[in-house]
């Protein structure tokens, strides 16, 4: 919820020669020539065995590592794909009558999503394709502050945390902000939060009695977002509707 306001070690094959053969005996030459000649050879065809043999292990290990990685890649589940068109929400939808956390005084549902924001808002909801606004005017028993929450429904989750992202700079330097049901700007400074669930974009604004703004450390509107905004609307938005 969001508010405003290698290393790598060489092994090197030493070689050392042989101690020449004790006493008096001494090997003719020819031989002597051909076993030195053997001795050269046999380490020599020893390591390029064993170079060969760590090449084939390590194109073997490569060949396993990615045949291992492909298999696991298609285990992964996949994106879920954006779903078909929706069918439109109604105001009984997300303000059902059942709700208990708060009275509806007033509410309605409007295809033209610009009406529920003011300033640079409404040219951002109608770039990214917003389709509807359902809003409500509530009211709680604890606290006689009056609270204007609503649901913006947008084409995919992407663009709705598109619109999340820049919502804020829009109210903070107070460009753009959300309307109450009559059209009027709530008054700049008020307490206002907002978040995404998929494709929505739920957000809540909450002034005195007197329309005046109020501050973000009243432990009431804390409590009012939080209902809002991570219990009633989510619960609405996600029950089976049918």
């Amino acid at each position: 919820m969001r508010y405003a306001t290698s290393t790598r070690s060489a092994h090197a094959l030493i070689l050392r020669p042989f101690p020449g053969p004790a006493g008096q005996h001494r090997t003719p030459a020819r031989s002597r020539a051909r076993s030195q000649r053997h001795l050269r050879r046999e380490p020599l065809r020893t390591a390029r065995l064993l170079t060969h043999g760590l090449a084939a292990l390590i194109v073997l290990g490569i060949v396993v590592m990615v045949g291992v990685l492909i298999l696991s890649d298609d285990r992964l589940p996949s994106t879920p794909s954006t779903r078909g068109p929706r069918t439109p929400l109604t105001t009984a939808d997300v303000f059902p009558d059942q709700a208990s956390l708060f009275r509806v005084s007033q509410s309605r549902v409007e295809a033209d999503c610009p009406l529920a924001v003011t300033g640079g808002l409404r040219s951002l909801l109608q770039g990214y394709g917003c389709t509807q606004a359902v809003r409500a005017e509530l009211s709680v028993p604890y606290a006689p502050h009056q609270v204007t929450a609503g649901v913006l429904n947008l084409p995919d989750a992407q663009s709705a945390a598109s619109v999340s992202e820049l919502i804020r700079a829009q109210v903070e330097t107070r460009d753009g902000g959300f309307s109450s049901l009559t059209g009027a700007e709530t008054p700049q400074g008020s307490p206002v939060a907002w978040r995404t669930l998929d494709h929505y974009l739920l957000y809540s604004v909450i002034v005195s009695p007197e329309g005046e703004p109020l501050t973000n450390d009243d432990p009431a509107v804390t409590r009012i977002m939080t209902e809002v905004l991570e219990t009633h609307l989510p619960q609405s938005l996600t029950q089976d509707r049918s």
